[in-house]
């Protein structure tokens, strides 16, 4: 009887070692918010809701949707977003293995870093986008894709990839060149083929503002709505 349950035990063992961990957890929403892994349904989610590795957010009309990362980073979506958290990998123990690596794919971000790029690499934070990538440096700032979006700051604005830096400073760069965007600076970049730049005046993030909530809060502060997540088959 022991023999025949081994093979049993075997594969709940290894489920148990499959299962992901999340890396990080809703800690507010207004409007709808929904995350996907490659190849696999739909989670609606709500405050507390957990977050992992290689899911795609996005945030429909009037949603802000604001993650707090293990490393206690932080990421607020804006309207109309997709933000593909393509690596994220944290260890207490291991600040040479840090990596984290987001794709917004459309819409804008704040975003707050955590200890990922503070201890180690500082190299190993990382937002892609359409024309560059943006490093960050212990920092607290503004992305806005507006090539594949339309309103919100996009509607008055040229085509192209734009960084408001409030803390800190990141770079953005690309094959034609990098800029160092510091704090209160403006960066822009109009499509792969030109380098980078710094703008005379802010292009627009004072106008369309983010909520406060939307940045400061925490997981443990938020009230789940409808007792967690679901899926949409």
């Amino acid at each position: 009887m022991i023999r025949m349950l081994w093979p049993i035990i075997f594969l709940f063992a290894q489920h148990a070692v499959a299962a992901p961990e999340p890396v990080g957890q809703v800690a507010y929403m207004s409007g709808v918010l929904t995350a996907q892994q490659p190849g696999g349904n739909i989670r609606v989610l709500a405050p507390k809701s957990d977050v992992f590795s290689e899911d795609t957010l996005r945030s429909e009309d009037d949603t802000f949707g604001l993650v707090k990362f293990t490393d206690g980073g932080k990421v607020t979506l804006r309207p109309n977003s997709v933000l593909s958290i393509r690596q994220y990998m944290f260890d207490k123990g291991k600040p040479a293995n840090d990596n984290v690596v987001f794709d917004l794919v459309k819409g804008g971000m704040r975003s707050v870093s955590g200890l990922i790029g503070k201890r180690g690499d500082h190299d190993a934070y990382k937002i892609k986008t359409v024309t560059a990538t943006i490093g960050i440096r212990g920092s607290d700032g503004d992305t806005m894709d507006c090539v594949s979006s339309s309103g919100g700051l996009c509607a008055n604005v040229a085509q192209g990839v734009y960084h408001a830096t409030y803390r800190g400073a990141y770079i953005m760069y690309n094959e034609k060149g990098s800029q160092l965007v510091n704090a209160g600076e403006f960066g822009y970049v109009k499509d792969q083929f030109s380098p980078p730049v710094l703008l005379p005046r802010d292009p627009g993030f004072s106008t369309v503002p983010i909520p406060p909530a939307a940045v400061t809060a925490n997981p443990q502060d938020a009230k789940p709505s409808g007792g967690g997540q679901c899926v949409i088959k």
